[in-house]
């Protein structure tokens, strides 16, 4: 007997299909009927590449938060090797080391729009 996931109003949910249509690939997976397709990650960003983009925006932790709008702890996370950026903080990294005035130009925009 098959069982349905439904919502309160009787409606399956979208997480419900999405979790439903998970779990029959890998059902399919394991008979040897499905395929399985593997994603690389980017490499992440090394820390000490981290802390040199740091030090061409900013002198300090402090100001490179401020100046971007990212959390001076975090940063010092990534620098020690404590933390990894996860991909969109990467990405916001490489576009500071390309062009930081541009950067801090969107950060302070989004500052005076809080």
């Amino acid at each position: 007997m098959k069982k349905k996931i439904v919502a309160a109003g009787g409606k399956t949910t979208e997480v419900g299909q999405s979790v439903i249509k998970s779990l029959k690939e890998i059902h399919a997976w394991r008979r040897g009927r499905g395929r399985m397709t593997i994603i690389e990650a980017p490499t992440p960003i090394a820390p000490a590449r981290i802390k040199a983009i740091r030090k061409k925006a900013a002198k300090s932790v402090r100001i490179f938060s401020e100046r971007f709008g990212l959390p001076a702890k975090t940063v010092q996370q990534w620098e020690q090797g404590a933390r990894r950026p996860d991909a969109a903080s990467s990405l916001l990294l490489e576009l500071i080391d390309a062009n930081p005035d541009v950067v801090e130009t969107a950060a302070r925009r989004r500052r005076k729009a809080a």
